[in-house]
């Protein structure tokens, strides 16, 4: 698999935009995978058990994206500022 394009784009997470390194995959069943490298430097913490995404932490604008029970899935709302 290889990247298709490069470009830099602002995504917007909640009310907070952030600039984004994008590979453009030929991906279907995902929209956006966040590498581990961005996550560390936005300050993510990720609680499996809870089902519960925190952004922010290295921040004073923490900001907490939970999952509903049961769906095993935590959804998130990415817009791309373009």
């Amino acid at each position: 698999m290889h990247a298709d394009r490069v470009c830099v784009v602002k995504i917007q997470i909640g009310d907070r935009e952030f600039d984004f390194l994008a590979l453009v995959l030929p991906l279907v069943d995902f929209d956006v995978i966040f590498g581990i490298d961005w996550l560390s430097e936005q300050g993510v913490y990720i609680d499996c058990n809870r089902k519960e995404v925190k952004l922010g932490l290295n921040t004073d604008r923490e900001t907490t994206f939970a999952g509903m029970k049961g769906s095993g899935k935590i959804f998130v709302g990415v817009t791309m500022v373009i």
